[in-house]
């Protein structure tokens, strides 16, 4: 009779552990700075493309008397949102509504490298 060596030693279970954590704080690297860093950097090339001025340009007085207000109450036509699907990928959706029944928008998939992005992937664009 043959003596059956377990499949799950220490060893590995030690190594997966590892592994696991380590991809887990990359996917929590990516949420906390990545989502914010691509969200501003595309919401900011989205106004400055579709006839408004960039956002690090426009000064509102309604700022200096509301600090809750952000850029998105200024332009509220136009919306970007991210989020992580794994680490350092993102999912980036876009659009622009200029009327109750017109807009466009896109979804991409970006690679973000610590403030370097790569579309990865144009995976749908609308257009109304």
């Amino acid at each position: 009779m043959e003596i059956r060596r377990p499949r799950f030693t220490a060893r590995r279970l030690v190594a997966v552990s590892i592994t696991l954590a380590v991809y887990l704080g990359l996917w929590f690297v990516t949420h906390v700075k990545g989502v914010p860093a691509v969200e501003a950097a595309v919401y900011s090339s989205l106004v400055a493309s579709n006839g408004g001025p960039p956002a690090s340009t426009v000064t509102h007085e309604g700022i200096e008397r509301d600090p809750e207000l952000t850029m998105a109450d200024l332009y509220p036509n136009y919306w970007a949102r991210a989020r992580a699907i794994a680490p350092f990928v993102l999912v980036v959706e876009t659009g622009v509504v200029v009327g109750p029944l017109a807009g466009n928008g896109s979804t991409r998939w970006k690679l973000w490298l610590f403030g370097v992005q790569i579309v990865l992937s144009d995976r749908s664009t609308w257009i109304s």
